[in-house]
């Protein structure tokens, strides 16, 4: 695995949660027949199931890579020294996988020699290894070195029924319930759309959507590129429940959106971009109802560092067609302080130094390649440690100011496109608790 070096810190992803890696260019498995141990507290006790078949990266008949999904039954996952003792997987889903924080771990052959070598059982002292490990080598690089020992879930996020992990970039990997699990899988074939961002990277983006226990309240979420106007979808039948026998669309205009079905296959057409975000309810064979909230995005949030500075800057990497510019938007953003003042501001387009993939070198630049048909830039604000708010509004350049020819807006209805708060938060504490 690399490590992240760009001064530009991070995407993340409001709708799953994932954590995207503009400088991350490590290299996915393409082997079949990983090893790897799933781990969890039995009682105060590390319990382990071995995987020795697990599937790598696949590569696609066009040359491009996606990312299989091994499917696991939780009813599968045994201790490999005691059968009688299993997992009650409802009591993980709302936990995130990180080995420090939870109560289970995918990890590697080594980490299993590494806990047996110290004579280590309880789950204690697992969470304990890696923080002694880097105490014991103080040379080594500390990311690194935690993700040797340890299948980070790489922004994977549970679903109501599925236990899931992107495990480094090396594998992929759900356990599911088989008695509730109901799920669908969305097309993520470049050559399907006419717009592709770069951010959907194929092992990052979950192509398969866990839709059981949802409520129309409370829906799975999916995420797509405003100015795509289609979404491909169709029932993931092997594991499911059940079969899906309608999708419609809830709550907008009926010409907005139009949805074709072939046997168990959905085209999903959005006719308009008025709607940002869309919910459709899926009914299965049973007259069973599910939920999906679709987030139809232009870009990520983002912070780091201004190049050269050591300003905290956090702001919006905003996608937009190839034959425009950055020039052609601007980007208002809304901050609220700790005393309870706002101010609105110009995020202003913000050069970073990054690895670019048309001249193989690391480069310091404004606009960027966005993927397929699309272009890129971040623009950012100053953000001092009592900001508590922020939200942001991209609008077409002038698009307030000339009398009789408003632009539009181009994506933020409301207050805006909200910075999630856990996010700032670990921004401004993470910068300023340095600074």
């Amino acid at each position: 695995m690399k490590k992240l070096t760009s001064l530009f810190a991070a995407f993340v992803v409001a709708f799953t949660g994932l954590f995207l890696l503009i400088a991350t260019a490590s290299k996915v498995s393409a082997t079949d027949n990983i090893t790897a141990y799933f781990i969890w507290n039995n009682n105060g006790d590390i319990a382990q199931h071995k995987f020795t078949d697990l599937q790598g990266m696949k590569t696609a008949t066009s040359g491009e890579q996606y990312a299989y999904l091994n499917m696991i039954k939780s009813s599968d996952i045994v201790d490999d020294t005691d059968a009688t003792i299993g997992i009650n997987l409802s009591s993980y889903l709302t936990e995130t996988g990180k080995w420090d924080e939870s109560n289970y771990a995918w990890v590697p052959q080594d980490t299993i020699n590494e806990l047996t070598t110290r004579g280590y059982t309880t789950w204690a002292q697992w969470q304990g290894l890696i923080d002694e490990l880097k105490a014991e080598n103080p040379g080594e690089d500390e990311w690194d070195l935690e993700h040797h020992y340890f299948y980070e879930p790489m922004g994977a996020k549970n679903g109501k029924n599925s236990l899931n992990t992107n495990a480094n970039r090396e594998f992929r990997a759900s356990i599911y319930d088989t008695a509730k699990y109901q799920a669908i899988k969305f097309g993520v074939s470049e050559a399907d759309y006419h717009y592709f961002p770069s951010s959907w990277d194929p092992v990052f983006i979950e192509s398969t959507v866990d839709l059981s226990g949802t409520t129309k309240a409370n829906p799975a979420k999916y995420e797509t590129y405003l100015l795509e106007p289609n979404l491909y979808l169709s029932e993931d039948s092997v594991n499911s429940v059940a079969d899906i026998v309608s999708v419609k669309a809830l709550d907008v205009n009926p010409d907005a959106v139009t949805i074709t079905q072939t046997g168990n296959n959905y085209t999903i057409k959005f006719n308009s971009n008025y709607y940002n975000e869309v919910t459709f309810e899926f009914t299965d064979t049973a007259g069973k109802t599910y939920y999906l909230k679709v987030n139809r995005i232009t870009g990520k949030f983002a912070d780091g560092r201004e190049v050269s500075t050591t300003k905290l800057k956090v702001g919006y990497f905003l996608s937009y067609d190839s034959t425009k510019s950055y020039n052609d938007y601007e980007v208002k953003a809304l901050l609220t302080y700790a005393n309870g003042s706002t101010k609105t501001v110009a995020a202003a387009p913000t050069a970073f130094r990054d690895y670019d993939n048309t001249s193989g070198d690391w480069v310091t630049k404004v606009e960027w390649d966005g993927g397929k048909n699309l272009k890129s830039a971040w623009f950012a604000v100053e953000v001092t440690k009592d900001v508590v708010n922020l939200d942001f509004t991209v609008t077409h350049k002038n698009a307030i100011q000339v009398a009789d020819t408003y632009g539009g807006t181009f994506t933020g209805s409301g207050k805006g496109l909200h910075y999630p708060d856990t996010d700032l938060n670990r921004a401004i504490n993470g910068f300023y608790s340095g600074v």
